[in-house]
């Protein structure tokens, strides 16, 4: 009987010993996911939390009973805030919602003067499509898209935009 019992005990500690996790290289908190494309190109945040205070250079907000989402963005290139990338959404639901109109959406510093400096076309489409919100994890997630031009007539076209984030999350 002792042996049977020593056996299973045996069996049992290397099974539980031997099984893997599915993934070791994965963080025990939520990595937030905010990219898009410019003009073709790849872009997402970098960088330190620079005028955000922060480890991060993502500071998304959301006041739940108001419903206003709030993307503020930038990105690095040795060590110098280079571009930027903010945008909000007044009456934020699940689906598409018109992204609300700001002179400056994007700004690209490597630019002179305001040539850099993007607002929305109103003649053309942008829209935030939001897909998932879940208030227990209080996470947010969708995809967006937008035309803006500068105020040189530069038209700038971002694409393929998409967010699974935790954002600052307001109650009132």
């Amino acid at each position: 009987m002792k042996a049977i019992l020593y056996l299973l005990l045996f069996s049992l500690f290397t099974l539980a010993t031997s099984c893997e996790k599915e993934n070791p290289e994965s963080p025990p908190y939520h990595q937030d996911v905010f990219r898009c494309k410019v003009n073709g190109q790849p872009w997402t945040f970098s960088g330190g939390g620079g005028v955000f205070g922060g480890p991060s250079s993502l500071n998304v907000q959301f006041y739940v009973k108001r419903g206003d989402l709030g993307f503020w963005s930038y990105r690095e290139k040795e060590g110098q805030e280079t571009q930027y990338l903010n945008f909000g959404i007044d009456s934020l639901r699940v689906g598409n919602n018109p992204i609300r109109y700001w002179r400056r959406i994007f700004v690209d510093y490597a630019k002179p003067g305001n040539c850099g400096e993007y607002a929305l076309d109103t003649l053309q489409f942008h829209n935030l499509v939001l897909t998932e919100i879940d208030s227990t994890e209080k996470r947010l997630k969708g995809t967006f898209e937008m035309h803006l031009m500068d105020a040189c007539g530069e038209p700038l076209t971002i694409t393929e935009g998409e967010f699974d984030v935790v954002p600052f999350w307001f109650e009132y």
